[in-house]
């Protein structure tokens, strides 16, 4: 048998070949990790930061429009409709729309940049994420 690393379109076609929504109800029956989630408002701004343990596998609500992202600490690799990639703190990046799975290979602190005058962070979650499983949120 032989092993090798997949080429890049390789990679591509298996993560395009990912059903999101069937892999949440997987992940909804399985033990939830904790992931505080810490909310700060600026002038037309709304900081999102979630803290994401070693070894836990994080599926994104589909998010509707671009935002920036801030990893600050530890490293994730990130599945995307263009491949795999590993982010290591610090990096700073534009996300487009759609849904992330992730897993957390250290300690990982992540920041959503979000522009916004809202202040109301039910009404942010509205105009910017749409919900597959409510049942999924983690602690606020």
């Amino acid at each position: 048998m032989e092993i090798r690393a997949l080429s890049h379109d390789e990679q591509v076609a298996l993560i395009q070949s990912i059903d999101m929504d069937a892999l949440e109800l997987e992940m909804a029956a399985m033990p939830q990790a904790e992931t505080p989630t810490f909310h700060t408002f600026g002038p037309g701004v709304y900081f999102r930061e979630a803290h994401f343990p070693a070894g836990a596998v994080i599926l994104g609500h589909k998010h509707l429009k671009s935002t920036m992202n801030i990893v600050m600490k530890g490293d994730i690799a990130v599945v995307h409709d263009g491949g795999v990639s590993l982010l290591q703190a610090p990096f700073m990046f534009e996300s487009v729309p759609g849904r992330k799975l992730a897993y957390a290979l250290t300690d990982t602190v992540w920041i959503n940049v979000i522009p916004t005058e809202l202040t109301d962070v039910a009404e942010i979650e509205n105009q910017f994420i749409e919900r597959m499983l409510p049942a999924l949120e983690g602690p606020k």
